[in-house]
């Protein structure tokens, strides 16, 4: 039996992406209040000032490893089995080599690899 896949970007993307439990978004906020003497060129005088800023804590260098991590194992499975139409054709589970039975598993339960069906 024949397994027809195919890659779903947006799911790939959503992985790379997301946080896990331990990482957090961390929001701080600046507020600077300060006199100007001079007037700029709006006309107006610039009384104060407030900075916004939102930064997860670990999540940039994780996003990045996932990104890493996830394409290693799309490149493993897709090299050998993306066929002329783009799609991943699998004869059979069994024949792929270990590291490619591992990827193919993987980014199938993430479902960045979805099974086409026939029916």
């Amino acid at each position: 039996m024949m397994l027809r896949c195919y890659v779903d970007i947006d799911r790939f993307m959503e992985v790379c992406l997301s946080m896990s439990n331990a990482e957090k978004l961390e929001n701080s906020s600046i507020t600077e209040v300060w006199e100007n003497d001079g007037i700029n060129s709006n006309g107006l005088m610039l009384r104060s000032k407030e900075l916004s800023e939102y930064k997860s804590s670990i999540s940039d260098g994780n996003n990045s490893m996932r990104f890493e991590l996830l394409t290693m194992l799309l490149k493993l499975v897709t090299d050998e089995y993306m066929n002329d139409d783009g799609l991943i054709a699998v004869k059979d589970v069994e024949d792929m080599l270990f590291g490619q039975r591992i990827g193919f598993d993987t980014l199938v339960r993430y479902g960045i690899i979805r099974l086409i069906d026939d029916h």
